[in-house]
């Protein structure tokens, strides 16, 4: 399944950080973000349990776990490298069969609160973000996926156009914590 544009566009932290055409990018755990074309566009500060993503040495987000402990299931994505401004929460949705999170989010489009809903594998290795229900035939807005080659990529991100890049590699950090964790935790 491809990636689809949704009907409106969906703006989370700034008009400038809408995706005119599908896009990729990559993440370098805990150190950079790339476009497609290779060129750095954001740096990252990964700690323990907190993750800032900057440019131009300029905080613009930072994702936080709930705690450090097995399964995470709350993650919080906080504008600049302070905890003043939620952005956007990702809770954990019990599933039997797949992984899966509610994004609350405020899309400023529209000035409303709104939902998207992330489907992952067992060891979040590969995750899918949809623009509601998949069952339903929900768009597929973003998917990311766990590079098992070895490179400067750690981590892709394939996105629609009409989309806020910037909240969706906010995304990518939170399922790369979650793989951490599970790798971690299954590990020991």
């Amino acid at each position: 399944m491809s990636v689809t544009p949704p009907e409106k566009e969906i703006i989370v932290f700034d008009k400038n950080f809408i995706s005119q055409h599908p896009c990729k990018f990559f993440i370098k755990e805990g150190k950079t973000i790339t476009n497609d074309d290779g060129i750095t566009v954001f740096n990252c500060n990964d700690e323990i349990n907190k993750v800032i993503v900057s440019s131009n040495n300029n905080p613009l987000f930072n994702v936080q776990c709930n705690a450090l402990n097995y399964p995470i299931e709350k993650l919080t994505i906080y504008s600049d490298s302070n905890n003043a401004k939620v952005i956007s929460s990702l809770k954990i949705k019990r599933s039997f069969l797949k992984k899966k999170f509610i994004i609350d989010f405020f899309n400023k489009t529209i000035n409303k609160n709104e939902s998207l809903n992330m489907e992952c594998d067992g060891s979040y290795t590969s995750c899918e973000i949809y623009y509601g229900k998949k069952k339903e035939g929900a768009p597929m807005l973003c998917k990311i996926l766990k590079l098992n080659t070895p490179s400067e990529k750690d981590y892709s991100i394939e996105l629609a156009s009409k989309v806020d890049y910037l909240f969706m590699v906010a995304i990518a950090i939170c399922q790369m914590k979650l793989n951490l964790n599970t790798y971690h935790m299954t590990s020991s």
